[in-house]
């Protein structure tokens, strides 16, 4: 019997990764689409207390662990900017990964404030994020998006969006 259930939770786990990689790869190729080119990987990551973005790959090992948001999905250097994405896809609605996102997006509306080369882009798929959109909404009501220095919403938003500043480069 416990043979069974192990073997039951390792298919339900292997599936829900398999969907979960699909997922991705549509964020993938739809940026590539979008932008031409996929963003490079980085693991660029704000400090939440003095500001600072910078190369951090493991933070968790060190006593400041916790004051490093999570890692960008990638960047793109477009003339003198930098084009920095948050790529994620919210099947469901987990309250600690939306508020772990809002605090993300919150870390970035302060670094913009005193970096004029910088763009977030947040782009959140699933019905998580779309249950969510309030609350960014929310936070993103400062200066107007803190004058277009950041995005966030789903993958057909940014499409839209990328489409208009690009007319203006």
């Amino acid at each position: 019997m416990r043979k069974e259930v192990i073997i039951i939770f390792l298919i339900i786990l292997f599936i829900i990764i398999l969907i979960d990689s699909k997922k991705n790869k549509y964020q993938h190729n739809e940026l590539k689409k979008i932008l031409g080119e996929i963003p490079k990987k980085t693991h660029e990551r704000i400090n939440i207390r003095n500001n600072c973005l910078i190369n951090k790959k493991n933070p968790i090992k060190n006593a400041d662990g916790f004051e490093w948001t999570d890692k960008f999905y990638g960047k793109i250097k477009k003339n003198k900017d930098t084009l920095y994405f948050n790529v994620k896809y919210m099947d469901k609605i987990h309250k600690e990964s939306l508020i772990n996102v809002y605090n993300f997006i919150n870390a970035q509306i302060k670094y913009v404030i005193n970096n004029d080369n910088v763009t977030f882009i947040n782009i959140l798929d699933g019905e998580g994020a779309y249950y969510a959109n309030d609350k960014f909404e929310y936070i993103l009501n400062k200066q107007k998006y803190i004058d277009n220095k950041i995005f966030v919403g789903n993958m057909d938003d940014f499409r839209i969006w990328y489409s208009r500043i690009k007319k203006h480069d």
